[in-house]
């Protein structure tokens, strides 16, 4: 299989299956890489390599992420994050691992994709959130229907790490929290509070 890079360099290797134990498509499925703090974003399948799709093997559920293609390149012991997005089945999860340059390919236990995060209350009357770009590394617009007084931003966590009133049915997020600190590049959590939450990707 061909891989990020070239030569030997080491190799994360992991499977992903959705909450119903399917392979997800390669049409369906895309992922990130990051590492902390100061790490760029690998991203499938624009990162992929020579040829489309060479870090996700669809018989499988395989997927892979050179570790040599991030600048900087991560060294022992730096935390390496991978979050997974089925945009079909609106599923998605994170997974970590800390690097071990002895072991190579360095392999993952099996993602299990679930719709995680912020349990959505159900409403007849769902007001629906429109989120661009998305992902997005320096702002992004999200509309939304009238009558929505703020929208609240929540980490993977569940921890809420923002909260933005609109100006004529439009918020922006510049990825920061209340009080101007960046956040790190990750999935988040767009809320309307008691009607509608939508994911969005903040890539630094």
């Amino acid at each position: 299989m061909a891989l990020f890079g070239q030569g030997t360099p080491h190799t994360l290797v992991g499977r992903v299956r959705n909450s119903d134990n399917s392979i997800p498509s390669p049409s369906c499925i895309t992922f990130w890489a990051f590492f902390l703090p100061n790490s760029d974003t690998l991203r499938y399948p624009e990162d992929s390599g020579p040829g489309e799709g060479t870090n996700y093997a669809a018989s499988e559920g395989l997927w892979l992420v050179e570790t040599s293609n991030f600048t900087p390149a991560p060294a022992d012991g730096n935390q390496v994050f991978v979050a997974f997005l089925n945009i079909c089945t609106d599923e998605s999860a994170l997974t970590s691992v800390i690097i071990d340059m002895s072991v190579n390919p360095q392999e993952l236990p099996t993602v299990t994709l679930s719709n995680i995060g912020i349990n959505e209350i159900s409403k007849p009357d769902r007001a629906q959130i429109s989120i661009s770009p998305n992902p997005f590394n320096s702002s992004c617009r999200i509309d939304l229907p009238e009558g929505v007084d703020f929208v609240e931003i929540y980490d993977l966590s569940g921890k809420l790490v923002r909260t933005i009133s609109p100006e004529y049915r439009t918020a922006i997020w510049d990825g920061a929290d209340g009080v101007g600190n960046s956040m790190p590049s990750g999935l988040y959590f767009v809320r309307i509070p008691g009607y509608s939450i939508e994911r969005a990707m903040f890539l630094k």
